[in-house]
C-alpha cells in the first residue's frame, strides 16, 4: 500500500495528485509519510518517502488510517467548549503525527521524524493547509 496513489479522487473541486503529495516531502527531509483517507479510513492517496519503510507492520496500516479519522472526530466533541480543531499533533518516541480534517469526509495524516525542528511545525502546518485548501477553522 505504501507508495500507492489513487488518481482521479477529489478533495472538493480539486483532484488529488502525486505532485501535490510530493510537495509535502519537499518541505523538509524529516517528513516521512502522508495519507489522505475518507470518513471510514479508506485510503484515497498514500505515500511514504522514497527509501523509508513503515514503522508499523502492514497488517496494522488500515488500523492506523482509521485511527487518524477517530482522533480528529473525538476532538470535535469538544468544539463547543474549546472552539474548532485546526489540527492535532501527537509527539511519539519514534515519530510525530499531525492530523487534519479537510472536510467531514476527508482526513489527512502526516508523519515526521521525531527530530523534526519544532520551529518549523507552524510553517509546515500552513503548507499542508494551503495544499489541501484547509481553512483555519472549518
Amino acid at each position: 500500500m505504501f507508495g500507492h496513489t489513487t488518481e482521479n479522487k477529489m478533495i472538493g473541486e480539486r483532484p488529488l495528485s502525486e505532485s501535490s503529495i510530493l510537495s509535502i516531502f519537499d518541505y523538509d527531509s524529516k517528513v516521512r509519510f502522508i495519507t489522505v483517507v475518507d470518513s471510514v479510513g479508506t485510503p484515497l492517496l498514500t505515500r511514504i518517502r522514497d527509501g523509508l519503510k513503515s514503522l508499523e507492520p502492514p497488517e496494522l496500516t488500515t488500523k492506523q488510517q482509521v485511527h487518524s479519522v477517530i482522533t480528529v472526530c473525538l476532538a470535535e466533541e469538544f468544539d463547543d467548549y474549546f472552539g474548532k480543531t485546526n489540527f492535532i499533533m501527537v509527539n511519539r518516541e519514534r515519530l510525530i503525527l499531525v492530523f487534519f480534517a479537510v472536510s467531514k469526509d476527508i482526513y489527512v495524516a502526516v508523519s515526521m521524524e521525531p527530530d523534526f525542528p519544532p520551529q518549523k511545525v507552524g510553517g509546515f502546518v500552513e503548507h499542508v493547509r494551503k495544499l489541501f485548501d484547509i481553512q483555519r477553522v472549518r
